[in-house]
């Protein structure tokens, strides 16, 4: 058989060129387009008129004879053309017909010669391509098969294959072959550069399951035992959680995680390291989206609960966040240097394998190494948490130096930090119960000192917060003035059930040239009122050396009113007690002793008195 090829326009021809054959003729002429009647009318208007126009002009210089027969010529051919005119008007009429008739009769034409052509088309390919071609052999032993079992037992086993499924292996076969898939597993992970970040792995049921907490879970397998058949990423789950704004929903949509689970897939089948390269594509986008709920919970954080108090200084999507807290500007106050403290939470350009990492600035003090550890974290992904770590830190240092301030004016002194709230207990005078020390805590918002002590006026504990906060030196002196009106307190409060009357200013009429006006400024007159002319004064002096102790001294003062005059009373005796008095009173209780006059009372009062107050 001749050899023969594909031609340009489909057909089969001799190699070497085509062969000689007729082509198709061209389809038949399309119909052209009309002319209006109007314009035709005008047309032989035009022209009837410029015939005549020339017969005006030439015919003056012609006989009688020719110009008879000029205007009989001119008749005549006008005639002749409208008479034209009117039979293509009633011929218009019909014309659709006529011009459908021709192009059925073009068509026909046209479908004659394919045939035609066909017909030599293939007397050339049976003379010239297929001179050797010949009908295959008839399926003898098919037919008899057929014939005489009535089936088809010879059919091919790929159309069997294709339409009915195999049979499903059983539970003791999919077991041996899950455990084979489990050794090659394990081989595979012995024999690959595995990322440390992925230790936490689990190998059941044919399947290899990593997973970096608060980050991802990956579940890979293989497709069989052989070392170069890549990894197939099974399932991907991103374990980025928002569990304080997030409401629970998922922060990554199904169509970004079918979008990763390709993207790692093609690393996978690509990669010399797929794992490691597995790990650093999905480690990157953890961390990424990691610092996008932080500066979301940030916002939460400015809008509901801290306001101005925190601030985003800079975000950088999938690079760094940096929070200012403490802004002394926001607060209102400028109080010179490290007036914003920062926090910054960026991602490790250097080594993308870490965590996020915490920076602070200034740096935190080396004070407590558990507090320095959780200021350093975010694993637990809460922005609030990490900035409430980082002030209870650095209010844990602003304490030690208002300690260090109270250690130096005191050696022996017994205040405490306490770090569950940062707060710093002060003993103002020994012995001091609890309720007694003052308590300086600082707001974990703004870094303000905020002083708290039982008892006190609000106006004087503002005065005090006002005044540490601007000099943390100047504790030193309120702790003194604390010190007298704690001791005033227990004076107040020993004498409470008794008959008496506490004030601190008494105005006597001779208070200038009597000994009474030279008491100490920190004092209590304590008025019998039983006997009212009569007052127990109690002095609280400092003892030298000792700054939480008070040294106290009592005298009794009578006093007495002129009859018939108005105006502050006049001091008469002023007598100090003894420097025992304490032992006195305490051996005066024991014995029992029986009652005498008006002046044993008096001075069993005053004693009683003292004894309460000291006791207290």
């Amino acid at each position: 058989m001749a050899p023969v090829q594909i031609g340009s326009d489909g057909q089969l021809v001799p190699i070497g060129g085509p062969t000689s054959v007729t082509q198709p003729p061209p389809p038949g002429p399309p119909a052209t387009q009309g002319v209006r009647l109007s314009l035709l009318i005008e047309f032989l208007l035009q022209r009837t008129y410029h015939e005549i126009t020339l017969l005006g002009e030439l015919l003056p210089r012609k006989t009688d004879m020719e110009r008879k027969i000029e205007i009989v010529q001119f008749s005549s051919r006008t005639r002749q053309l409208f008479v034209r005119l009117l039979a293509l008007v009633k011929w218009a009429s019909n014309a659709g017909k006529v011009e459908k008739c021709a192009m059925i009769s073009s068509f026909l034409d046209q479908q004659a010669f394919l045939f035609v052509d066909t017909a030599d088309r293939l007397a050339s390919l049976a003379r010239d391509a297929l001179v050797h071609a010949r009908l295959p052999s008839f399926a003898i032993p098919f037919a008899i098969d057929v014939l005489t079992t009535g089936s088809y037992p010879r059919l091919p086993t790929c159309i069997r294959d294709k339409i009915i499924p195999p049979d499903p292996i059983t539970k003791v076969e999919k077991q041996t072959t899950l455990n084979q898939l489990n050794q090659i597993l394990r081989h595979r992970l012995v024999t690959t550069d595995l990322p440390p970040q992925l230790a936490n792995l689990t190998v059941a049921n044919g399947r290899v399951k990593f997973r970096v907490e608060g980050e991802f879970e990956a579940t890979l397998t293989v497709m069989g035992d052989d070392p170069d058949i890549p990894w197939r990423l099974l399932k991907l789950e991103i374990l980025v959680e928002d569990k304080e704004t997030g409401d629970g929903r998922a922060l990554v949509h199904s169509m970004q995680v079918n979008f990763i689970h390709e993207l790692v897939q093609s690393r996978l089948f690509a990669d010399e390291k797929p794992l490691q390269d597995m790990y650093s594509c999905l480690h990157s986008f953890c961390l990424s989206l990691q610092l996008e709920v932080l500066h979301s919970q940030t916002l939460m954080l400015v809008r509901e609960r801290w306001g101005d108090l925190v601030q985003v200084e800079r975000y950088m999507p999938a690079k760094c966040l940096t929070l200012a807290v403490w802004n002394q500007q926001v607060l209102g106050r400028k109080t010179g240097t490290a007036s914003v403290h920062k926090v910054t939470i960026k991602i490790d350009e250097s080594d993308c394998s870490k965590p996020l990492q915490i920076s602070h600035d200034p740096p935190l003090p080396a004070c407590d190494s558990r507090l320095m550890e959780r200021a350093m974290k975010i694993d637990h992904l809460s922005v609030e948490k990490l900035l409430i770590d980082s002030v209870h830190a650095r209010s844990h240092q602003k304490l030690q130096e208002l300690k260090a301030i109270l250690k130096s004016s005191n050696p022996s002194d017994s205040s405490f930090i306490e770090t569950a709230l940062p707060t710093l207990v002060i003993p103002i005078l020994e012995p001091c119960g609890r309720s007694e020390c003052l308590h300086i805590f600082v707001d974990l918002h703004s870094g303000m000192f905020q002083p708290m002590l039982y008892g006190i006026d609000q106006s004087i504990l503002d005065d005090i917060e006002k005044t540490i906060n601007d000099d943390m030196k100047r504790i030193i002196s309120w702790l003194q003035q604390l010190k007298f009106w704690l001791g005033e307190q227990r004076c107040r409060q020993s004498v409470k059930h008794l008959p008496t009357v506490c004030t601190d200013i008494l105005h006597l009429s001779n208070s200038i040239s009597h000994p009474a006006g030279s008491l100490s400024k920190h004092r209590l007159f304590i008025r019998l009122t039983r006997l009212p002319q009569y007052y127990i004064v109690v002095e609280m002096l400092d003892v030298p050396g000792c700054p939480t102790e008070l040294q106290y001294k009592y005298s009794f003062l009578s006093v007495s009113q002129l009859e018939g005059e108005e105006g502050p009373p006049c001091a008469q005796l002023l007598q100090h007690f003894k420097p025992n008095l304490e032992q006195l009173v305490l051996d005066n209780c024991a014995s029992r002793g029986a009652r005498h006059g008006a002046k044993r009372k008096v001075g069993m009062d005053c004693r009683t008195a003292c004894m309460g107050y000291n006791q207290g």
